[in-house]
């Protein structure tokens, strides 16, 4: 009984949710303390950065080129973002390995390349580790706005895509170079003739 009594009884380790205002701007400071004010009895929404710490590491969410878009750093210490607040969530009973295990797994889900500035960003990866290490969800407003913003883009054809090129690309919003044009040669082939040793098989459908 006594060993059964140890085993239920795991060690407990604290989760902390720590939100920024997207950017160093000022307006988006502006625009989050208006709704989303730390002392408001409600809060609506607001432009967030997020990350989770755990066992004095802060593991947070962007897009990349290549690999895995999480990363981790010392707490508090985003400077591309304004520190906002932290959020205490309850606490995870899995061991460090088991939590090991959960970040590895996604690592693996939470690729760069398939970053969405509002369908799958930090505040979704944020959300989704609290949910495995068994804190339950992040606080509804600190996604709520991604979350009509997406749910808005649903209904208009062409925007979505054309929102997935923008990205906060390792916390800074970028848009992706756009390419160069081919230049034409001075001896392209004139419409119906196929360039010098080119087979009509060959010709795309």
């Amino acid at each position: 009984a006594k060993v059964e009594k140890v085993l239920s009884k795991r060690e407990e380790t604290q989760v902390l949710l720590h939100i920024y205002d997207v950017s160093q701007d000022t307006t988006v400071q502006w625009i989050n303390a208006l709704f989303a004010h730390r002392w408001a009895p409600v809060r609506f929404g607001g432009v967030f950065h997020v990350g989770v710490e755990i066992h004095g590491k802060e593991w947070w969410y962007g897009a990349c080129p290549v690999g895995s878009g999480v990363s981790w750093m010392l707490p508090k210490t985003q400077t591309e973002h304004h520190y906002r607040e932290t959020v205490t969530m309850p606490p995870t009973k899995l061991s460090k390995e088991e939590i090991g295990g959960v970040i590895t797994m996604l690592k693996s889900e939470y690729t760069g390349q398939s970053y969405h500035l509002l369908r799958r960003n930090c505040c979704h990866f944020a959300n989704d580790l609290c949910q495995r290490l068994g804190c339950g969800e992040v606080p509804g407003w600190v996604g709520r706005f991604a979350d009509l913003g997406s749910s808005t883009l649903s209904g208009l054809t062409g925007l979505d895509s054309r929102i997935g090129v923008l990205h906060f690309s390792r916390s800074v919003l970028t848009l992706p170079a756009p390419s160069t044009p081919a230049i034409r040669d001075a001896a392209a082939p004139r419409p119906g003739q196929l360039p010098r040793g080119a087979s009509r098989d060959a010709q795309p459908l």
